[in-house]
C-alpha cells in the first residue's frame, strides 16, 4: 500500500508567517504602494515611471485601444453590471464570447464570472457522492477551497506530480468508488512547472474510472494551438478531462470559463 503523507497546516502559525512577510516587505517599501499613472508595462510610483513586474496581466492588453473601446461600448449598452442570474436572463455578449472560445478550443464552453467560481460551480455537480477525489498539494488554492463543498466525498491530498502515488491510490480506491477525480493545475503557479501530461495520459489509459479536472489558468493564450493551453494541447482528445481557464492573464479582462469534452 502506498504511504500517503498527511499535510497539516496551522492557521495560527500561517498567519504569523504572513504578518512577518508583510511587515518586512512594507519596511522595504515593496508592498502597499499606491500607483499614479498606469501604462500597463510601466507604473508611476513616487513620481517615477517604473517597469511593472508584479502584474498578473501577461501582456498588459488592458491598455489596448480596441479592448478599452469595446469595454466602454459594452458598459454603455448594458450598464456597469448586468445583475441577473444567467439562468433567468443572459447578456447576448456571453453567446458571442462562448462561440469564439469554442472555435479557439474545439470544446463546448461555459463562461463564468471567475475561474474560482467555475470550480465552485462545477465540482459539486461533476463529482458525485459515490466518487473519490485526489488533489495535488500545489493545486491552486481555489481548487482546494472548492473541495470543501464535497462534504460526503473522500478527498485525499497527494504529493506534487507524484504519478506513482496517484497510480497506487487509484487502484486502491477504484473498487469502492464510481469515479476517481484527480484535481491538478496545468501550469503550477507556485513553481512554474507543467503537469506531467504524458504520464497523466498513461493513467487515463490504464484506469477507466479516472477523470481529471485541470485548472489551466496560467497557460491559456500562450501555449498550444490558438493559445488553448497545455492541458488541451496534450489531453484535449480525452473524454474524461474537464478544463477550467481564466479570462484574465493574457486576455486582460475578467472572468473564467469551463471546457467540457465532446461526448458524441
Amino acid at each position: 500500500m502506498a504511504k500517503v503523507h498527511k499535510f497539516r497546516f496551522s492557521p495560527a502559525r500561517g498567519m504569523d508567517l504572513v504578518d512577518r512577510i508583510f511587515d518586512e516587505s512594507e519596511k522595504k517599501n515593496v508592498l502597499m504602494r499606491t500607483a499614479g499613472t498606469y501604462e500597463g508595462r510601466k507604473v508611476e510610483l513616487d513620481g517615477e515611471m517604473l517597469y511593472n513586474f508584479g502584474s498578473c496581466s501577461y501582456m498588459a492588453l488592458e491598455m489596448h485601444h480596441d479592448l478599452r473601446k469595446a469595454a466602454a461600448t459594452a458598459a454603455y449598452e448594458y450598464g456597469t453590471q448586468f445583475s441577473f442570474s444567467r439562468s433567468y436572463l443572459e447578456c447576448s455578449l456571453y453567446e458571442e464570447l462562448e462561440a469564439n472560445l469554442e472555435i479557439m478550443t474545439d470544446r463546448p464552453v461555459l463562461v463564468t464570472p471567475s475561474t474560482t467560481l467555475a470550480h465552485l460551480a462545477a465540482l459539486p455537480v461533476l463529482i458525485k457522492d459515490e466518487d473519490a477525489v485526489l488533489i495535488d498539494q500545489f493545486a491552486h488554492a481555489s481548487l482546494h477551497m472548492a473541495t470543501e463543498l464535497l462534504r460526503d466525498v473522500p478527498v485525499r491530498l497527494v504529493r506534487h506530480s507524484r504519478i506513482d502515488q496517484i497510480d497506487q491510490l487509484i487502484s486502491e480506491l477504484a473498487p469502492q468508488h464510481r469515479c476517481i477525480w484527480l484535481l491538478i493545475d496545468g501550469l503550477y503557479s507556485m513553481f512554474g512547472d507543467f503537469a506531467p501530461f504524458t504520464e497523466l495520459e498513461g493513467l487515463l489509459e490504464r484506469h477507466p474510472q479516472l477523470h481529471i479536472y485541470i485548472d489551466d489558468a496560467h497557460a491559456i493564450s500562450w501555449v498550444g494551438k490558438h493559445g488553448r493551453g497545455g492541458a488541451l494541447m496534450h489531453l484535449g482528445r480525452h473524454k474524461r478531462v474537464v478544463v477550467a481557464m481564466s479570462l484574465n492573464k493574457a486576455f486582460s479582462c475578467a472572468g473564467g470559463h469551463l471546457l467540457f469534452p465532446i461526448l458524441v
